[in-house]
């Protein structure tokens, strides 16, 4: 098949959403598939990264449009714009149009399918909760008007978990489905014995005595990185926590961790284009989230052989069973962390079977192999 993917800015893989898409496209490349990406990239990105307007990501094609630093509504007026006319322009090299976020890409291949009547349109919806693609939708203005724009183009929303689903239903959309996230377990692998010390040397220019506690992922309020450093401060067994990843809430994060009088023991990485490394000389994975849709660092922690933690809200105990393949926690709750991470770090039998289960439910349930094939299923669909 040929496949189009919108996505907005890929050549800054800043979040799940477009490690993602680039994976999926790696995979669907792989199986003899057809595809290419049609995104937004701002202009400071293109220049520092020397892009030109038709050129590759990892070996795959990518058309870009401009977008300009702090012109929200001028972007989204270029993107529906040169989105479209691309489209257009561009019809006989695809057959489908994936596009990747309701509110920005799923309006841009709503636009198209107006013009273009023999594409099939699937659009994902990556997030659910307070910050996700619904909750965002309906801030819009006529937020309905571009629902019916979607649902009349016949378009699959595919949905992360069952949460979305149910979210993306209620807000009114006709064909809803629901396919994970996936791993490529090529990527990620199990630091051998004696490993460990030797990564952490490379990636640390100065490494705490202990064992490393790791939390990968963007410095926003969603992420609730703050709960984390306070549990640190109350975890008995001797360790530290290296943060990978940047945003918003860096320099807040640093003042409070000092705060707390956990600076010493505290290491900001700042972010990583090789976060599997990380994965690989850590010892436990920490994800506090407040809301997250299908997390792509909680299933690559896992895939990597890593003991995760995790804050117990509905998207991720539909992938972590407490006690069997990871452990849970209330998100605001930092004793209960810190009593997790000891739990781990302190029964190294007990880490271990919970890894085992983790990487066989890798395996069943999130092999890209086998989400490529729930893609290409949805891809054959046609009225």
């Amino acid at each position: 098949m040929k496949i189009v993917f919108l996505i907005a800015n890929i050549d800054t893989q800043t979040g799940g959403m477009e490690r993602q898409a680039l994976q999926l496209a790696a995979v669907l490349k792989k199986r003899d598939h057809q595809v290419f990406f049609i995104s937004p990239t701002y202009t400071d990105v293109w220049r520092r990264q020397k892009l030109s307007l038709f050129g590759r990501i990892e070996g795959i094609r990518v058309v870009r449009i401009p977008f300009l630093k702090g012109c929200a509504f001028l972007n989204a007026g270029l993107y529906a714009l040169f989105g479209v006319s691309l489209l257009v322009m561009l019809q006989g090299r695809y057959s489908v149009i994936h596009a990747h976020q309701i509110y920005t890409s799923g309006v841009v291949a709503g636009l198209a399918a107006c013009v273009l009547r023999n594409k099939t349109v699937v659009v994902k919806n990556g997030a659910g909760n307070a910050t996700g693609d619904i909750a965002v939708l309906k801030t819009l203005r006529g937020w309905r008007t571009l629902v019916n724009l979607i649902n009349g183009c016949k378009a699959t929303i595919v949905c992360v978990n069952e949460e979305t689903r149910r979210e993306s239903e209620k807000a009114g959309f006709k064909r809803v489905v629901t396919i994970p996230n996936g791993i490529d377990r090529q990527r990620y692998s199990l630091a051998g014995a004696g490993k460990k010390e030797a990564l952490r040397a490379q990636l640390l220019e100065v490494q705490p005595e202990g064992d490393m506690v790791l939390f990968v992922g963007r410095l926003g309020p969603e992420k609730n990185v703050a709960t984390l450093i306070k549990a640190l401060s109350l975890v008995k067994h001797d360790c530290f926590l290296s943060i990978v990843g940047d945003g918003v809430l860096r320099k807040k994060l640093i003042d409070f961790a000092a705060h707390c009088g956990s600076a010493h023991k505290v290491v900001f990485a700042g972010a990583s284009a090789d976060v599997a490394r990380w994965y690989r000389a850590a010892d436990v994975f920490v994800l506090p989230s407040y809301s997250e849709g299908m997390p792509n660092v909680l299933l690559e922690a896992m895939a990597s052989g890593l003991p995760v933690i995790a804050s117990a809200i509905p998207s991720i105990q539909e992938i972590i069973d407490d006690g069997y393949n990871g452990l849970l926690f209330p998100p605001e709750d930092e004793q209960r962390l810190a009593d997790q991470i000891d739990r781990i770090l302190d029964n190294r039998a007990f880490s271990e079977q919970v890894t085992a289960r983790a990487l066989g439910c890798i395996e069943a349930r999130f092999d890209f192999l086998r989400v490529a094939q729930q893609y290409e299923q949805i891809y054959l669909r046609k009225g």
